[in-house]
C-alpha cells in the first residue's frame, strides 16, 4: 500500500467511526403512559401509570437498572401535577431539577423481570375542561439525572399521551326522593279534602 491508499482508508475509518459515534448507542426499552382514566373530569383525582418494556433488551443484555429519572410538560393549566409513587421495586429519588425519579431498592435490577414494569405513577388534579398532550422526557446527555440509568450507561425517555378533561357534572336530584316528595304531597291533599 502507498500513502495515498493508507490516507485513504485512514479518512474512511474516521468518516466510519465518526457516523457510528453519531447514530448513539440502540435504546431497547420502550416507554409508555397508562391513564387510570383518559377523560378525568375537573375536580377529580386521576393517576397516571408509566411502564416500561424491553428492559433488558440489546443493548442491555446481562446490564443492571439502578434508576431513573424524568421531567413532565402539557400541563397546560388543565392539570395540577400532584405527586409521583415510586413502583414496587423502587424508592423515591428526590434531586432538584427532575420531576419524578425512582432508585432501586435492591442494589440493581437485572433480568428476568416481569414486564411491563412499573416505574412509578403520576398523580394529578384535573382542574379546568380540555384537551392536552401530556409528555414525559428525559435526556440523560444534557442532564446526568434523567433517562434509564444502567450500570453501563443511560436512555432517553420519551412518551406521551392524549387526556380530555371534561368539565364536572352537575348533580340531579335523586329520582326516589323526587318520587316519594311528589306522593307525599299528593297524600296529603288527598287527607287533607
Amino acid at each position: 500500500m502507498n500513502t495515498r491508499q493508507i490516507t485513504r482508508s485512514a479518512l474512511f475509518l474516521g468518516l466510519a467511526g465518526a457516523l457510528l459515534l453519531a447514530s448513539g448507542q440502540a435504546q431497547a426499552a420502550v416507554i409508555s403512559l397508562s391513564p387510570s382514566t383518559p377523560t378525568p373530569t375537573v375536580g377529580n383525582n386521576f393517576s397516571v401509570d408509566v411502564l416500561v418494556t424491553g428492559v433488558f433488551d440489546a443493548p442491555h443484555v446481562g446490564d443492571e437498572l439502578f434508576a431513573f429519572g424524568f421531567d413532565l410538560s402539557g400541563l397546560g393549566g388543565i392539570i395540577s401535577y400532584l405527586n409521583f409513587t415510586p413502583g414496587p421495586l423502587f424508592g423515591a429519588l428526590v434531586i432538584p431539577g427532575i420531576d419524578a425519579g425512582g432508585l432501586s431498592l435492591d442494589p440493581s435490577i437485572v433480568a428476568p423481570i416481569t414486564e411491563p414494569l412499573l416505574l412509578g405513577t403520576l398523580n394529578f388534579q384535573a382542574i379546568a375542561p380540555g384537551v392536552l398532550v401530556l409528555s414525559i422526557s428525559a435526556d440523560p446527555i444534557g442532564d446526568l439525572n434523567e433517562g434509564l440509568q444502567y450500570l453501563s450507561g443511560s436512555d432517553d425517555i420519551e412518551a406521551s399521551t392524549t387526556l380530555n378533561v371534561g368539565a364536572a357534572g352537575v348533580p340531579e336530584p335523586g329520582s326516589i326522593l323526587l318520587t316519594a316528595a311528589g306522593l307525599a304531597l299528593v297524600a296529603f291533599r288527598f287527607v287533607k279534602r
